[in-house]
């Protein structure tokens, strides 16, 4: 009986020990795979979250660029806005300018025909008046002409009456001194 109590639990123990060790060897293989399972889940895990967060940065890369691109644009046409306006109030700006500088030389102009029109009346007057003389003058000249020739004819028919009487004195006397001679 002695060897019972040293035999059964010694036989206990082995077959413990037996179901133990297969227990442990199965149980650590287990375990391995379950940390190899759960090692290989965690880094197919990283490896997603790592390739996720490349496209991610790649993404936010590209984003930014477009971003980039687009203030550049928007930038680029808020100062062409900008230029354009200023060239356009400019524009109008030298145009009312221009405006009134031709509104003005308009009324100088305006003025200058107006004294211009009362000179060519003034200078039409002046016509008139040396047209109406000159008509005068050439009627006066004619009649002086007319009257020049009266006077020649006068003249001549005095010089006529003159040399006649001359004459007539001078065959009165040569008459007169025959008849005394005689």
């Amino acid at each position: 009986m002695k060897k019972a109590y040293i035999l059964g639990p010694l036989i206990g123990v082995l077959i413990f020990a037996f179901f133990y060790w297969n227990f442990t060897k199965e149980f650590a293989v287990k375990e391995q795979q379950k940390i190899a399972d759960a090692k290989a889940v965690r880094e197919a895990s990283l490896k997603k979250e790592a390739a996720d967060r490349k496209v991610a940065i790649d993404a936010a890369l590209i984003l930014q660029a477009q971003r980039k691109k687009d203030k550049a644009e928007r930038e680029a046409k808020d100062v062409a806005d900008k230029e354009y306006r200023l060239k356009i109030t400019d524009d109008r700006d030298k145009a009312f300018r221009e405006q009134e500088r031709l509104s003005k030389q308009a009324e100088r102009l305006a003025k200058e025909v107006d004294t211009e029109k009362a000179a060519i009346a003034e200078i039409e007057k002046q016509k008139a008046f040396a047209v109406g003389e000159e008509s005068f003058l050439r009627q006066y000249v004619g009649q002086a002409d007319a009257n020049a020739k009266s006077l020649e004819g006068v003249l001549k028919a005095i010089q006529d009456a003159d040399n006649a009487r001359v004459a007539a004195a001078a065959a009165a006397a040569a008459a007169e001194a025959a008849a005394k001679k005689k």
